[in-house]
């Protein structure tokens, strides 16, 4: 609905495919994430894993179990993963996708990440825009992803974006 009401207003939009399965992108990003993070929080976690909200704290140990081997391989997929997802990007202004699955989570969790870590994978730019509410007021968004260093062209291309949609009501 989303994409549709942007090509009504003027944008040219077509339909595309990952050129890497998703789960295999989220697969080295769990591996990448979880093990910086770990590496990141070790000293903390160590003195004050009580005080650390579940999912993080969770992160954080299954992060510190990651074998450097692995990490090391994680790190060259995402190498050899990078042209084919850089090229995609070449080939648009901008990628659209949705935000999440599914509308806002409620606030014991940021929800499902899954959308926006293929793309935080690579580094890209990436914006997230309010575009709507759901019958529960609830509200889901869209994603733009813009290509390397070009974040001035994508904030613009967003500010655009939210100029169609409008701006929302609070939930």
């Amino acid at each position: 609905a989303a994409a549709e009401r942007l090509a009504r207003a003027g944008a040219e939009v077509s339909e595309t495919r990952l050129p890497v399965p998703m789960d295999r992108l989220l697969g080295v990003h769990f591996f990448l994430q979880n093990g910086e993070g770990s590496t990141v929080h070790a000293d903390l976690h160590a003195q004050y894993a009580d005080f650390y909200r579940p999912t993080p704290r969770a992160s954080i140990e299954v992060g510190l179990l990651v074998p450097a081997a692995l990490y090391v391989r994680a790190l060259r997929a995402r190498r050899r993963l990078t042209g084919p997802m850089l090229d995609l990007l070449g080939s648009f202004d901008g990628i659209i996708a949705p935000t999440a699955a599914n509308v806002a989570p409620d606030p014991s969790t940021t929800g499902d990440p899954s959308f926006q870590s293929i793309w935080t994978l690579f580094g890209v730019p990436n914006v997230s825009i309010p575009t709507g509410l759901s019958t529960d007021r609830l509200p889901y968004g869209l994603q733009i992803v813009g290509r390397p260093f070009e974040e001035r062209a994508l904030l613009s291309t967003a500010a655009w974006c939210e100029s169609i949609f409008g701006h929302l009501p609070v939930p």
